[in-house]
C-alpha cells in the first residue's frame, strides 16, 4: 500500500513539473528597451507545445503627432529593428486616432507580406476596431495580400 502512495506522489510531482515547464516556455521573452507595453509578441513557427521559447518578433504601433501619421515598428525579440514605416488604413489611407490603435491579438501575426527583392517582411496589422493597417512604402503589395487572403483577388 505504501508503494502506491509513493508512486502517486512521484506521478503527481512529475505532472506538476511538466505543467510548470510548459507554462514557462510559453511566456514571451523579456520586452526589449524601447518597446511599449502595448506591443504584441508574435511567435514564429507555433507548435502545440514546446520546451523552450519560440523565436518571434515584437510589433509596436503608435500615432506620431509630429508627422500626423500612424507608425509601426517590427523588431526581433532582442529589440533589433527589422521593419519600420508609416502605416495607412486599408481602403481610406487615413491615420487612425491614437485611442483606436489597439492591436487585435488574435489576428495580427497570422497574415504576413513583404518583398523578396527588398528583403522586407512584415505582418498585416489588424486593430480591435476592425481596421487594417498597411505600410505606406509597400501599400499596393500589402493590399494585394489582404485581398488575396479575403478571396477578393487571385494571386
Amino acid at each position: 500500500m505504501r508503494i502506491f502512495k509513493i508512486i502517486g506522489v512521484l506521478v503527481t510531482l512529475g505532472a506538476c513539473m511538466v505543467i510548470i515547464v510548459l507554462w514557462w516556455a510559453s511566456r514571451p521573452p523579456k520586452r526589449p528597451a524601447g518597446i511599449s507595453a502595448s506591443a504584441l509578441y508574435i511567435e514564429r513557427g507555433v507548435v502545440p507545445f514546446k520546451l523552450s521559447s519560440t523565436p518571434g518578433d515584437w510589433i509596436d504601433c503608435w500615432f506620431d503627432a509630429r508627422e500626423g501619421a500612424d507608425r509601426c515598428k517590427l523588431t526581433n525579440e532582442k529589440g533589433k529593428v527589422e521593419f519600420e514605416d508609416t502605416f495607412l488604413s486599408y481602403g481610406s489611407k487615413t491615420p487612425i486616432p491614437k485611442s483606436d490603435l489597439i492591436l487585435d491579438t488574435r489576428r495580427t501575426g497570422h497574415l504576413w507580406s513583404g518583398t523578396y527583392e527588398k528583403g522586407t517582411r512584415y505582418p498585416i496589422v489588424f486593430l480591435q476596431n476592425g481596421e487594417i493597417l498597411l505600410p505606406r512604402s509597400e501599400y499596393e503589395k500589402a493590399k494585394g495580400t489582404v485581398e488575396w487572403a479575403e478571396g477578393t483577388r487571385t494571386p
